[in-house]
């Protein structure tokens, strides 16, 4: 009886083993908190596990610290309005100057039938490699295709003429451009601005009530007509009429011409060719001071005489001879108070005004001619010869 029991006793504890180890295989691992808390069968009878401890390292393989582990709390949220108005502000906008109205210069006169004369010269003398590239930096100044046409009525250069002397027309087209800024229309101030040009040689500029007027060495003006193309990192303006430097000699090309072609001083010509005086041919640094039809019919009627009968006169050789400078004197370029000798070496003039463009030049006589003075009425009339200035007086 008693090993019978205690066989029974055995097989009922075997019985029991095998059941529980059936159990604990079902069971999840014993580090798995997530499904220990997740599973209702187990409600809060599992809720306290703990996380496997490797699973809450750091990085740096130690166990964080109760405070470590919890997070922070988060903050609460705000009105989009009241973000926007706590925001930092955006920073300023980058300014790099102006757009260019055209990449280059070319561009712009490829762009404009009208300037086809000025960038045909550009071509033909090769200034288009310099002037024509992004990084050129200046202020050019564009005859229209009617200037370069007209300039033959004044000057008796035609624009055939200019294409035929490469030289002369990359002379007159330098004088048009200036490498000193990229000047805008505000930036000339009212009144006269000399430019030093890319011909080595300077162009007036004047502005008067938000009008542009150009002037060359040879007193020779013309308006401007379009204001402010920027091309490239250069600016543009458009003009009524081609600017020749001085050493061109433009408007007439000798002193013959130069007295036929200007009315005022017709009667100083019929004296000229009374006295039998002959300028020497050709080029010469001679200033003329001619004397008025006004000025000369005073002397004519004081004297009652005619121009032809004038001549012969004592002393009237001599004047004439005093109104021939043996230099070239502009009144754009004079100093004032300059003093200014003549063929006749008894006489000389000291020059006045030349620093106002609003009164007239005044020639002060010294020497025989002491108390006669002289308003240049229209100067710098440019011959081969030299500079023909018509004056209020015969000295």
């Amino acid at each position: 009886m008693h090993l019978g029991s205690s066989s029974k006793s055995r097989a009922v504890v075997l019985a029991w083993t095998l059941a529980l180890s059936s159990i604990y295989a079902l069971l999840p691992a014993v580090g798995d908190a997530s499904r220990w808390a997740d599973d209702p069968h187990y409600g809060s009878k599992v809720a306290i596990a703990k996380p496997h401890r490797l699973r809450n390292l750091r990085q740096d393989g130690v166990q964080p610290s109760p405070e470590e582990s919890r997070r922070p709390p988060s903050p609460p949220l705000m009105p989009a309005s009241k973000a926007a108005a706590l925001a930092p502000p955006p920073p300023p906008p980058v300014v790099v100057g102006p757009i260019p109205d055209y990449p280059t210069l070319i561009d712009f006169l490829m762009d404009r039938q009208d300037l086809s004369t000025f960038l045909r010269g550009l071509v033909v003398t090769g200034l288009n490699a310099t002037v024509g590239t992004q990084a050129f930096r200046g202020t050019i100044f564009i005859p229209d295709n009617t200037a370069f046409a007209n300039l033959a009525k004044t000057t008796k250069i035609t624009v055939q003429d200019m294409f035929d002397d490469v030289n002369t027309l990359r002379l007159i087209l330098m004088y048009h451009i200036t490498t000193a800024a990229s000047f805008f229309k505000v930036d000339f101030r009212p009144g006269w601005t000399s430019l030093p040009m890319l011909s080595l040689r300077r162009l007036n500029i004047y502005k008067t009530k938000g009008v542009m007027f150009m002037q060359d060495e040879n007193t020779r003006n013309a308006r401007v007509t379009e204001i402010d193309w920027f091309v490239g990192r250069s600016v543009a303006y458009i003009s009524n009429d081609v600017m020749l430097p001085l050493t061109l000699d433009p408007a007439y090309r000798t002193w013959g011409e130069a007295l036929s072609g200007v009315p005022q001083v017709a009667m100083w010509r019929q004296l000229l060719t009374a006295s039998g005086l002959v300028f020497p041919p050709g080029r010469s640094n001679l200033t003329l001071l001619a004397p008025s039809n006004t000025a000369l019919t005073k002397i004519t009627e004081r004297l009652n005489t005619t121009i032809t009968d004038l001549v012969t006169f004592p002393g009237v050789i001599t004047s004439i001879i005093s109104h021939i400078l043996p230099a070239v004197f502009r009144r754009t370029t004079t100093a004032e108070g300059a003093v200014l000798g003549s063929l006749n070496a008894q006489a000389s003039y000291e020059i006045r005004n030349t620093s106002s463009s609003a009164t007239p030049v005044v020639i002060v006589g010294r020497g025989p001619f002491a108390g006669i003075n002289a308003s240049i009425v229209r100067g710098d009339i440019a011959a081969s010869s030299g500079i023909m200035h018509v004056i209020d007086a015969f000295f």
